[in-house]
């Protein structure tokens, strides 16, 4: 009997602990406790299994389970048939089939994704395939969102159909259709500027200008609150004898109208050329433009200019005395100009040798 026990049969204590080969538990292994975990024949000391749970106690170290306890984690199911023996499951759920109960599965469906990345992503940890589009979440541009076509506009790895930028502009979708923008183009009217800096979006303007600062090119802006400046580009000399006036001018935004204002009179419709008849004396034109926005020039363009009164063909009698109109018509009429460009012609009369008076 020793001998298949391994005892020593010359020795009545064949491991030296104190306790007698016929009533150790472990003869060839010193336990002088005697302790035996699972109340079979072997001490814990020479049990290969001491909880008795069917597996040894070196797979239980390499399992991470208490090979002195059946059921590790108290669960009421022993570690051998425990799909999460070192977490309670009584339920032993395994989604995924893969012999790994949820309870302690990275990768609960078993997608290639753990469940904390599903959970970030927002798809089901438990549903390879989330939105049920035939693509699995691993893959997936649009885990949460059905998209079997996979269509990816600007190629930044979202989905269109879940992308909240779909040209990747900056800009969201929804704020590109209240800017009547393209969603899907980083540059909608292709003027170089991408939408997210272009003061209009929808409407070609290199330049970017915008008149009176508001954020929105003057391509663009509806709320024009700037208004126009008129240029005078053609008016009477400061001092002339023409009794016509004539004017040209333009305003500094297309599409503008006009009103004028000669002398002492209220502000009317008019245009360029402006052309009226005016008398001798100082007069006084004032221009102003309306855009099409309805802005009034402020500060009209104003132009002053002197007419002067000659004398109409009077003689001077012997000794350069005037005549009187009454009795003596007179044979010449002065003469006005035409233009403003056009001399004037200065007319006198000085006595001849009979006294007759000779135009000079």
């Amino acid at each position: 009997q020793e001998t298949t026990a391994g005892t020593d049969p010359l020795k009545a204590d064949t491991d030296d602990d104190t306790v007698n080969d016929a009533t150790d538990n472990c003869a060839v292994t010193a336990n002088t406790d005697q302790r035996n975990s699972d109340d079979d024949a072997p001490g814990d000391a020479c049990d290969s299994d001491d909880d008795n749970d069917g597996v040894s106690d070196a797979d239980e170290a390499t399992a991470g389970t208490d090979p002195l306890k059946a059921d590790s984690d108290d669960d009421g199911v022993q570690d051998p048939t425990d799909n999460c023996a070192l977490s309670a499951n009584p339920n032993q759920l395994d989604s995924d089939d893969d012999g790994q109960g949820d309870s302690c599965d990275s990768d609960d469906d078993n997608d290639g994704l753990s469940d904390s990345q599903e959970q970030a992503r927002g798809s089901d940890p438990l549903k390879a395939d989330s939105d049920s589009d035939n693509v699995g979440d691993a893959t997936d541009n649009c885990p949460t969102t059905a998209n079997l076509n996979q269509l990816d506009g600007d190629h930044d790895g979202n989905g269109d159909a879940c992308d909240s930028d779909d040209d990747n502009d900056g800009l969201t979708d929804a704020t590109e259709a209240q800017r009547g923008t393209n969603p899907r183009k980083a540059d909608s009217d292709d003027d170089g500027i991408d939408d997210a800096h272009d003061n209009c979006g929808a409407a070609a303007n290199t330049d970017q200008r915008d008149t009176d600062g508001n954020g929105v090119g003057d391509a663009c802006d509806d709320s024009d609150t700037t208004p126009p400046e008129t240029v005078i580009t053609k008016a009477p000399a400061a001092q002339t004898t023409s009794r016509s006036a004539q004017f040209k001018f333009k305003s500094s935004e297309s599409g503008s109208t006009f009103q004028c204002k000669l002398d002492g009179a209220k502000f009317s419709s008019c245009g360029s050329p402006y052309k009226r008849s005016v008398k001798p004396g100082n007069h006084k034109l004032a221009i102003r433009a309306i855009d099409a926005a309805g802005n009034v020039e402020a500060d009209p363009a104003t132009h002053k200019w002197k007419v002067l009164n000659y004398p109409r063909g009077e003689r001077l009698g012997p000794l350069g005395a005037t005549l009187d109109r009454a009795q003596h018509p007179p044979r010449h009429q002065d003469v006005d100009a035409t233009a403003d460009d056009q001399p004037a012609v200065d007319l006198a009369v000085r006595p001849g040798e009979d006294g007759a008076g000779l135009c000079a």
